[in-house]
C-alpha cells in the first residue's frame, strides 16, 4: 500500500543518513571520543569537547532509535496485512 511504500522511503532516507554521518567520521579520520575529550588542554576546552561528544552521541542514539522504530512499525503493519489476508481467504 502508499503507507508501506512511504515507510520503506522513510526507512531508507533514515538509513541514508546515518551511513552518511558514519562515512563522514571515517573520512575525517575521526579520533575515538576519549582521544577527542582527554585531548583537552584546560577544563574549558574539557568541558567543551565533552558537550560536543555528547551532542553527537545523543543524535547517533536518536537516528538508531526512529530508524529502529520505522521498521517495527513497517513490520507491524506487514504482519497485519497479512493476518487480513489469511482472514480473507479462510
Amino acid at each position: 500500500s502508499e503507507r508501506d511504500i512511504e515507510t520503506t522511503k522513510k526507512i531508507e532516507e533514515q538509513r541514508k543518513a546515518f551511513l552518511e554521518r558514519m562515512v563522514a567520521l571515517h573520512e575525517d579520520g575521526t579520533v575515538s571520543y576519549l582521544e577527542l575529550i582527554f585531548g583537552a588542554e584546560d577544563l574549558n576546552t574539557f568541558l567543551t569537547k565533552y558537550d560536543y561528544v555528547t551532542s553527537m552521541l545523543d543524535y547517533d542514539k536518536k537516528v538508531i532509535a526512529e530508524l529502529r522504530e520505522t521498521k517495527e512499525e513497517l513490520k507491524k503493519t506487514r504482519e497485519q496485512k497479512e493476518a487480513a489476508l489469511a482472514v480473507d481467504t479462510e
